[in-house]
């Protein structure tokens, strides 16, 4: 389990790094990012690292119930961002 929490953290970064950096652009044009997008992001890191505690209290159930929570916000902000 602890594998797969540190794959999917690893995917969430990349899409928060992204995601910075579309911010960044979109703010020198005035504009910002779309509302459901930042909720997504909002609850993938939520959920992450509600299952990275879960690992550390070696409750492999409790962290696959919030990784399965993360993927699909995970997998939305990926398509959003066309990784």
């Amino acid at each position: 389990m602890e594998k797969e929490v540190d794959q999917m953290t690893s995917r969430a970064d990349a899409v928060s790094a992204s995601l910075d950096g579309l911010r960044k652009a979109q703010a020198a044009q005035g504009l910002s990012l779309r509302g459901d997008m930042a909720a997504a992001e909002e609850r993938m890191q939520n959920n992450l690292s509600k299952a990275q505690s879960a690992v550390q209290a070696q409750n492999a159930a409790q962290a696959k119930h919030y990784l399965d929570l993360a993927e699909p916000d995970v997998e939305k902000l990926e398509k959003f961002l066309g990784h």
